[in-house]
């Protein structure tokens, strides 16, 4: 089942990325004139980490990437992810959307995650 999830949710860019880390060139700078080569560029990359990776999983992944020792890599900014809500069968929050999920398909199986 969880793997099905998983394909379902890849198959469109809304839901594939909240099972997983999405990243993003959000600034590249590097160069001054058209035919000139730069002697050094900068790049900034955001990535949103998906709660079950670790920043410093995602550096070390981004160094294997890149496989460039003269590249170097330094983080200008990060947030830690707030730890999830309770989310038990006798949970509130759960219980409220399992009980809105089955008014609509009566027949729906539901899972706390």
């Amino acid at each position: 089942l969880l793997l099905f999830i998983f394909r379902f949710f890849s198959q469109k860019p809304a839901t594939n990325a909240i099972i997983r880390t999405v990243t993003s060139v959000t600034m590249f700078n590097g160069g001054v004139k058209t035919n000139v080569l730069p002697s050094d560029a900068t790049a900034y990359i955001n990535h949103r980490i998906h709660p079950a990776q670790s920043l410093q999983e995602i550096i070390d992944y981004d160094k294997a990437i890149i496989n460039d020792d003269r590249v170097k890599l330094s983080v200008e900014d990060s947030m830690i992810a707030a730890s999830g809500s309770p989310s038990g069968e006798n949970d509130f929050g759960y219980q409220i959307i399992s009980n809105s999920i089955r008014q609509i398909w009566t027949n729906a199986t539901t899972a706390p995650g």
